[in-house]
């Protein structure tokens, strides 16, 4: 019996140690994020990110990709843009679009 009360107590004690009001209030660590993808040393994707350290855009010769987020930091949309031309079956279109260098 008094291993069950010395345990509730440690129990007790511990929950209200544990935590902390500011452990979720931190910043998101930026360092480490995704920047570009590079491919035979040129750039081939970029990526920004918003405050919160979640992608905003996604960028690349052939696609764009824009995220939007709720208040809390929830998925709330994303819009989706690509080249048509990489999916045609004429060769020379498909060429032309190979060798550009603007992005979408």
């Amino acid at each position: 019996m008094k291993a069950l009360n010395f345990f509730s107590i440690f129990l007790v004690c511990f929950s209200f140690l544990s935590c902390n009001d500011n452990d979720n209030l931190e910043e998101p660590q930026t360092d480490g994020l995704l920047k570009s993808v590079l491919i035979g040393g040129e750039v081939y994707q970029e990526f920004t990110y918003n405050k919160a350290a979640l992608i905003e855009e996604e960028k690349s010769k052939f696609h764009y990709s824009k995220y939007l987020y709720s208040n809390v930091n929830r998925l709330a949309k994303s819009e989706h843009y690509w080249d048509e031309s990489i999916a045609s079956s004429n060769s020379y279109v498909l060429e032309d679009a190979l060798k550009r260098t603007e992005w979408v």
